[in-house]
């Protein structure tokens, strides 16, 4: 087999977001639908009374794990000194109406009502940053360009940190000189010699300049970059600034400006879980630190003279990036709403099919408006009386999975027309045969909706082997639901349309049609698969009689809507084929490798702990097998296909 199926794709976003139905307040309809759930995969949804549950986090340290959620309040594995016995299972019904809105929003045309609008995606970049140093001045904060150099005693060892400057701060002003000669006259002599000023020995000569203090006439100004930032340097490092004709003079930035684009990257680096806690968390203090630093750098608490050394990449004729070190991230400069147009969620006054049914919180304060539709909890159909443990697997320990990677532009964005490098901001098109590329500065267009495929063998088959791992920090430890069990609940409706009735009707029949939904925890390994069957339609009718409101309930409209087609409801003509290819639940043949990208060799080995390495070889050089240190160098392979595509699976192994 050289090809596998990614765990998820995408649902493309239709060219226009469709406006809320008109309504017709003298024919609206209330009642309640009473439905069936039935899980047809191993089903997870945590009991977050405790996240220590089994004896897993008692063994090791900072290990999660955690039971079904049930009503029952658990008590820490380290308090009940045992493992729980398995409580009745409950589906709630906020996660179920999570589903179903998700799903009504994609087949109505609607926006994204669950987006992380705010985000600016953080991707590496394949640029080689430059030193820099920013100063505060009456026009803003100005970037300058700067020259690094060694400093200081070397480290006894990679991982540990240098001994000098422990207690100082990043951007304090050191004045030094480089041995055996004056430091004006080193940089003059390298400068004719080989057209830099860069040197690779080590300052020695050197003493921390105090406040209102000028350089003697043999010495330089620079600036102090403290270890760490990625790498485990053995050496701190120096920013002393290049004086700059006035044509190489570098934009002038606000504090918004630095916030976003340097603050927003540390962060990025700061959220990262600590695979290796002893030589990571060195590196983790080092960001904190830097982090503190700027803060303090802006608040103006360092000083008039105060610098604070940075790298930077500029972009086109003036976009710069910002970053604390050389081989780094980038963050975008449009946000994951900016992106999305106008299916970002909705806001000033407007409205979708699905805002105006499950209800939506305007950010902006207008047009704001309740649910027509309450999700009860959804209670185990236990007819058959059985043990609760055999609705239960084993108590097991997962893979550790991390977060959506919006880096892997290859996946979470669409690939321009004849692209060879793509972000959130630009991208390379090749312009001739020799390789060449051309920049052209416009945001990224998102790949849509994002769901899961449905694990074949799960469907299938009653009892299957689980995957597992040893516990450790990032991956839980759980006990999971088996396939083939039925819950029931109801589904509240007041005041709505027939047709709102109808497409709700249609969404929860999806066993009917062979479709299934993703809920809960795990999608990537084949948990969640559920499908919905509708049992009853009641309506609910108000009358007064004799000065009072009365309630009555009306025959059963299940049989009316019985046969609703997909048409019929009136629901996407765009989404139509990619939603029945995805959602389905025969959709995959039996013996496909749904797994998270990996190498061939990855495979053979039965390795997943470097899922960076397919992704490293799907980004080439141009014009070589060297790693290239410029973004028009860049080539990306391979991108995730389309679900109207006839092939969606990927290679192993790439090639160029």
């Amino acid at each position: 087999m050289k090809s596998f199926l990614n765990p998820y794709n995408f649902i493309s976003l239709p060219e226009k977001k469709a406006p809320a139905y008109a309504e017709d307040e003298k024919k609206t309809i209330t009642g309640k639908i009473h439905y069936e759930v039935t899980t047809k995969s191993p089903l997870f949804i945590p009991n977050t009374s405790t996240d220590e549950t089994f004896a897993q986090s008692a063994q090791v340290d900072k290990h999660k794990s955690y039971d079904f959620f049930s009503y029952k309040e658990l008590l820490p594995y380290s308090q009940a000194h045992k493992n729980p016995e398995p409580q009745k299972p409950v589906i709630p019904g906020s996660e179920m109406r999570g589903v179903i809105r998700s799903v009504y929003e994609t087949l109505t045309d609607s926006c994204m009502g669950v987006l992380n609008s705010e985000t600016m995606p953080v991707k590496r970049s394949p640029a080689q940053f430059q030193p820099g140093l920013i100063k505060k001045s009456s026009r803003g904060y100005e970037l300058w360009k700067a020259e690094s150099y060694r400093i200081g005693r070397a480290a006894e060892s990679r991982g540990m940190a240098p001994p000098d400057f422990g207690e100082e701060r990043n951007g304090t002003r050191i004045f030094f000189r480089y041995p055996g000669t004056s430091t004006r006259e080193y940089f003059d002599k390298r400068l004719k010699k080989t057209g830099t000023k860069k040197w690779k020995n080590c300052i020695t000569e050197y003493n921390i300049a105090k406040d209102g203090e000028k350089p003697s006439q043999n010495k330089e100004t620079g600036y102090l970059i403290k270890w760490g930032m990625g790498c485990k340097k053995i050496r701190y490092h120096l920013f002393r600034a290049i004086e700059e004709k006035e044509t190489d003079k570098l934009p002038i930035l606000s504090r918004e400006d630095i916030e976003i684009k340097l603050l927003g990257v540390i962060e990025s680096y700061l959220e990262q879980p600590l695979v290796n806690k002893e030589s990571q968390s060195h590196n983790k203090k080092a960001y904190e630190e830097y982090r503190d630093d700027l803060i303090s750098f802006l608040k103006g608490e360092c000083g008039s003279e105060c610098c604070f050394p940075v790298t930077y990449s500029k972009l086109g004729n003036g976009r710069i990036y910002l970053a604390p070190a050389v081989y780094t991230k980038e963050i975008s400069n449009h946000t994951i709403g900016n992106l999305a147009g106008e299916f970002d969620p909705c806001h000033n006054g407007e409205e979708c099919p699905a805002c105006a049914l499950f209800g939506h919180v305007d950010k902006t304060g207008n047009g704001t408006r309740g649910s027509r539709l309450r999700f009860s909890d959804l209670n185990l159909n236990d007819k058959d009386n059985k043990p609760l443990k055999d609705y239960y697997y084993p108590v097991t320990t997962l893979p550790a999975l991390a977060e959506p990677k919006l880096g892997n532009v290859e996946f979470y964005l669409k690939k321009p027309r004849n692209a060879s490098f793509w972000t959130y901001d630009y991208y390379y098109r090749y312009r001739n045969n020799r390789g060449d590329a051309v920049l052209i500065e416009e945001p990224g267009e998102l790949r849509g909706r994002k769901y899961y495929w449905h694990h074949p063998r799960f469907c299938s088959e009653q009892d299957v082997k689980l995957p597992a791992d040893k516990p450790g920090m990032l991956n839980k430890t759980i006990r999971p639901l088996k396939q083939n069990i039925s819950f029931d609940g109801y589904v509240y409706f007041e005041d709505i349309s027939e047709k709102q009735l109808m497409q709700l009707l249609w969404i929860l029949n999806s066993g009917e049609r062979n479709i299934g939904y993703k809920l809960g925890a795990a999608k990537p390994f084949g948990f969640g698969s559920i499908t919905c069957r509708v049992l009853a339609v009641t309506e609910r009718k108000i009358s007064v009689q004799d000065g009072q409101l009365t309630y009555s309930e009306g025959g059963d409209l299940k049989e009316k809507h019985a046969d609703v087609s997909y048409e019929d409801a009136e629901f996407s003509k765009h989404c139509k084929e990619q939603f029945y290819r995805i959602a389905g639940l025969d959709s995959v043949k039996r013996g496909t490798k749904i797994i998270y990208p990996r190498t061939m060799e990855q495979i053979r080995t039965d390795d997943s702990k470097e899922g960076f390495r397919w992704f490293t070889e799907n980004h080439k050089n141009i014009k070589g097998n060297s790693m290239p240190s410029k973004r028009e160098q860049r080539k990306i392979c391979v991108s995730l296909p389309e679900l109207t595509e006839k092939k969606v699976e990927l290679p192993y192994d790439i090639s160029d």
